[in-house]
């Protein structure tokens, strides 16, 4: 990936990742439901693939600098589900709702 792309993913990430997941979830349910950092490491896992299965060193090598990158999102990501998980938890139990 080029530095500018490097750039503009790092500006997205520090920048403004809770308000991008916030706007592309529809709830926090659906995110439990396939949260982002199990679809980022699955991207990365096929970029793998797709890199084992060609034949030139230079494509291989920018694939797997993709699933690198995938990867620290995927990281990023897991770190910020924790986060919002704690805080639905912590809801929840001021609310003092009991469960079925």
């Amino acid at each position: 990936m080029a530095l500018a792309g490097r750039m503009r993913l790092n500006t997205l990430l520090f920048a403004g990742f809770s308000r991008y997941v916030k706007r592309h979830t529809c709830s926090k349910l659906a995110m439990a439901a396939n949260p982002l950092s199990r679809r980022y490491r699955n991207r990365a896992e096929e970029c793998r693939r797709i890199a084992e299965s060609l034949h030139g060193a230079e494509t291989q090598l920018k694939l797997l600098r993709i699933a690198a990158d995938y990867d620290w999102m995927a990281m990023r990501a897991a770190a910020f589900e924790l986060q919002q998980a704690d805080e639905l938890a912590r809801s929840f139990a001021k609310s003092k709702t009991k469960l079925i």
